[in-house]
């Protein structure tokens, strides 16, 4: 192996931070300021604040910006962030190997999940883990596509499952398709479009909608779909869950878009009736994110072997 050359190991040498110190870091770039990320840690302020300088010291640049209320990363501290968080990983990974091996094929791994793939097809598939590794638990958080990046990226996650036109993580990240599924419109049974067979977009354009808040997946792709067709869309109300979305359709506030399986769980009564929509822009594709197979844990690798049907035998699960 060849050798550093000797100013390269003087700058290595000078560098003698600990994991304090990166998840300090890490910490005061979420919040925006050391007092809030030192109280977050259970840390002094002061030594919080010493830690810092010690870090933009050792390699001789300044990280943050110092601001009236708060601090800002600069250019340099933009670029050690990312290797923060791979280090951060890195430690958690042996961590959760080092627990396995100790007692017997036990950890945590963590999953961030767009809604839809959560209620979809998280819980076949996590029960059937469970089933084969009882010793192994799921940290679940649901969230929107674009929160779920913001997780990974932040190190919060060990998967992510998100729909494929949110933009994924470039740096340290792999993806594969994990499942697909198909948007359809439910509509109250006396409703103009419950007798159709199936449905376009430009079908539903007369129509209020009763659709889900700004920033989900569905919600973008109902705006992209309309910009594309230079039309406007009735969106009559908003609401956070597919749950509510339904209770609002059923009570003839508008006809609502979701997943067919979400749909056939949700809108499975005699006031509702549920129409295909026959075109492309209607099928959506999740995949799935998750570091190299040489930096997840022991844990996380037996999950993605449930969670990746190209991978092992519950490819025939419905997609």
């Amino acid at each position: 192996m060849p050798c550093l050359a000797p100013d390269i190991m003087r700058a290595l040498d000078r560098i003698r931070f600990d994991l304090t110190s990166m998840r300090l870091f890490i910490a005061v770039v979420e919040h925006g300021s050391i007092t809030r990320a030192a109280e977050q840690l259970c840390v002094a302020a002061t030594a919080a604040s010493r830690r810092i300088a010690d870090l933009e010291e050792q390699f001789g640049l300044a990280l943050f910006e110092r601001r009236p209320h708060g601090v800002v990363l600069t250019e340099a501290g933009r670029s050690l962030l990312p290797h923060a968080r791979t280090l951060m990983l890195a430690v958690e990974a042996m961590h959760s190997d080092a627990a396995a091996h100790a007692l017997g094929d036990r950890g945590v791994v963590r999953i961030s999940a767009c809604t839809s793939a959560a209620l979809q097809f998280l819980p076949r598939d996590l029960h059937g883990h469970q089933q084969a590794y009882p010793d192994i638990d799921i940290d679940l958080r649901e969230m929107s596509s674009h929160d779920v990046v913001k997780s990974l990226a932040q190190g919060n996650a060990d998967i992510g499952i998100l729909e494929s036109h949110v933009a994924v993580p470039s740096a340290g990240w792999e993806s594969a398709v994990y499942r697909r599924d198909r948007l359809l419109v439910i509509a109250p049974r006396g409703h103009p479009l419950a007798q159709r067979q199936a449905l376009g977009f430009d079908d539903l354009l007369p129509y209020a909608f009763v659709a889900l808040a700004e920033g989900t997946a569905s919600q973008a792709l109902l705006q992209r779909e309309t910009s594309r067709r230079g039309a406007q869309l009735r969106q009559r109300i908003r609401t956070r869950s597919f749950d509510t979305l339904t209770a609002m359709v059923r009570a003839g506030l508008g006809i609502g878009l979701m997943p067919e399986p979400a749909a056939q769980w949700l809108a499975a009564d005699q006031g509702l009736v549920r129409v295909p929509v026959h075109e492309a822009w209607a099928e959506r594709t999740f995949l799935l994110c998750h570091r190299p197979a040489s930096e997840v844990s022991a844990s996380t690798a037996t999950l993605l072997e449930f969670l990746l049907p190209a991978r092992n035998s519950h490819a025939g699960l419905p997609k």
